[in-house]
């Protein structure tokens, strides 16, 4: 088995192409020398038999030649080559160890086996794997190439930028190395160096699409968006379908406020692989992208992402229905009630009940390009999302004392989707710890509210000395319609970028962004303020990557002025 590389060429994440391929010509690298000469032969027929796809018979004679001779370990190898080809990777697992006993320290061995853990998921052990391997080869440059892949997809990007080092020390000519390791410091935010590492790339692979792609995000990360598009554009050229440049191109262009280009690119996103909303449904009647008459025409529109993309996006609902249209709506569960009253909608559906009879489909997010949404045209009509005034009578009564002091809500961390790594590298980034809210509880005149949910998050509030500053209803709270009737009782949130923040801004009430330094494209570039919810959102950004303090230390000087403990200057 000869081991084969992965290239990373997705935004966030390593998009994983096929470790190894393991090739039956090279199953016998490694094989002991034996008298058998008819053992050798028939091992060597079983080769042969593979390569025409006749694996049955190739596998009953391996499993004949181990039964034979315990000391063959290349019958294993070719049993795991087998099971790999038939996708069996606990079988391919399975046959390697056995090799591995048999055989001793093998160093290819051991890396195949990192192989088959990768194939199963089993990240940690993969990583293990080719540490075995290293142990006894340690210049092996591919257990070093892919234990620096998986330490990155894991989150590990100081081990996973070490792994790359030693492979290009290994070989300095190798141009994938070069790139995953501009990737693994693009992780780090140190994009200056990312950078010259894709260009050292490019230097020695001047038609490497990927490593211009991924000098696109690392010139987005230093603000350098014009260069940024440039980049992609090249990759594109160079790999006229390559889907991840288009749509991070398309992404770049709704961050500068190109709406027009932006949402014609963002259609790519079904066909990345990367995009942590999965598959583009497919449905038997035909896509809607505003070219036909919607009068008299049944449309079902479906939820493709987040909880939060769903209350931004939800808001077109009544413009589709403007056009004549007999809207279905198709939502996540928590949003059944909120939504249940929503403004254009006849029909409203959660995610995995059947199908009424319609004729055309819509994605949420594909509804601005269907509608020709411009930066200047956004529906930004508030409020249109309501809480049920029975909930909010329901939830009033929680709050026994008249109103003397400003009520805020906090949400300091977002979901972080743990199965999807660009979705769990992306929440760490929009997420901060919940004691990074300390000076806000010093000032007088303020009751707090928590608003977060989410296991992990609520456990910093709990195991906090600060816990006793915030009064937390949340267990409480079923589903977002309970958020909105304890949102109508307060005066403000503060929240990261999160659902609840567009639920806040969709109701019409005042909510404070909490926003990462590598904004999202929907919150454009440096606005203090945001189109899609106009007059209620105020944007605090961090100056630098991780600098929640600056933001926080922002926010109180606010809070000061809006209870009147700070005089405006004249």
């Amino acid at each position: 088995m000869s081991p084969s590389l992965e290239e990373a060429s997705s935004r966030t994440d390593p998009k994983n192409k096929s470790i190894s391929d393991m090739p039956i010509t090279d199953t016998y690298e490694n094989s002991a020398d034996t008298a058998c000469i008819d053992s050798e032969r028939t091992l060597r027929y079983a080769g042969a038999l593979c390569a025409q796809g006749k694996s049955a018979q190739a596998k009953s004679m391996c499993s004949e030649i181990f039964a034979a001779d315990p000391t063959r370990a290349d019958a294993l190898t070719l049993l795991a080559t087998i099971a790999f080809h038939e996708r069996d990777y606990e079988g391919a697992l399975d046959a390697l160890r056995r090799a591995a006993r048999s055989n001793g320290n093998q160093a290819v061995t051991h890396f195949n086996i990192g192989v088959a853990l990768r194939e199963l998921g089993r990240f940690d052990e993969e990583i293990a794997a080719y540490d075995d391997a290293l142990a006894v080869h340690p210049r092996f440059f591919e257990a070093w190439f892919n234990r620096g892949t998986v330490l990155r997809a894991t989150g590990r990007h100081r081990d996973a930028l070490a792994s790359f080092d030693e492979a290009i020390a290994i070989r300095p000519d190798c141009a994938e190395a070069f790139n995953n390791r501009g990737n693994a410091l693009g992780d780090l935010r140190r994009y200056d160096e990312a950078l010259a590492s894709f260009d050292h790339a490019l230097r020695l692979k001047p038609d490497y699409a990927e490593a211009y792609n991924n000098r696109g995000n690392a010139l987005e990360g230093l603000g350098r968006y014009d260069e940024a598009l440039q980049s992609y554009e090249w990759a594109q050229r160079l790999a006229t379908d390559y889907a991840d440049a288009h749509w991070n191109e398309s992404l770049c262009r709704l961050l500068v406020g190109d709406y027009a280009k932006g949402w014609e690119k963002y259609e790519w996103r079904w066909r990345t692989g990367t995009y942590a909303q999965g598959k583009q449904p497919q449905l038997e009647k035909p896509l809607w992208l505003g070219h036909q008459s919607l009068l008299g025409k049944t449309i079902l529109l479906h939820a493709e992402g987040g909880l939060g993309d769903t209350l931004q996006f939800c808001r077109y609902a009544a413009l589709v229905a403007a056009r004549g249209a007999k809207v279905v709506l198709e939502v996540q569960p928590e949003l059944r009630r909120l939504l249940s009253n929503l403004d254009g909608v006849d029909q409203l559906l959660v995610q995995g009940e059947p199908h009424p009879p319609f004729d055309f489909h819509c994605p949420l997010m594909s509804l601005p390009l269907a509608l020709g949404t411009s930066s200047d045209s956004i529906p930004a009509r508030l409020p249109y999302i309501a809480a049920d005034s029975q909930l909010v009578a329901h939830w009033g009564q929680q709050f026994v004392q008249a109103k003397q002091r400003l009520r805020v809500g906090l949400v300091w961390a977002g979901n972080p989707r743990l199965g999807i790594a660009t979705s769990r590298a992306m929440d760490k980034r929009r997420s901060m710890p919940f004691s990074r809210f300390a000076p806000l509880f010093e000032l007088p005149g303020i009751d707090f509210y928590s608003l977060q949910k989410g296991e992990a998050a609520v456990a910093q509030l709990t195991a906090s000395p600060l816990a006793r500053h915030v009064i937390d209803m949340t267990d409480g709270i079923g589903d977002f319609a309970d958020t909105a009737a304890l949102v109508e009782h307060l005066d403000l949130v503060i929240a990261v970028d999160t659902s609840t923040a567009h639920l806040v801004g969709a109701m019409g009430k005042p909510v404070w962004l909490l926003n990462r330094h590598d904004t999202c494209w929907r919150w454009f570039r440096e606005r203090r303020d945001s189109p899609w919810y106009p007059g209620v959102m105020r944007i605090f950004r961090q100056p630098s990557a991780g600098d929640w303090d600056s933001v926080v230390a922002e926010v109180a000087s606010a809070l000061r002025l809006e209870t009147g403990m700070e005089r405006v200057p004249d």
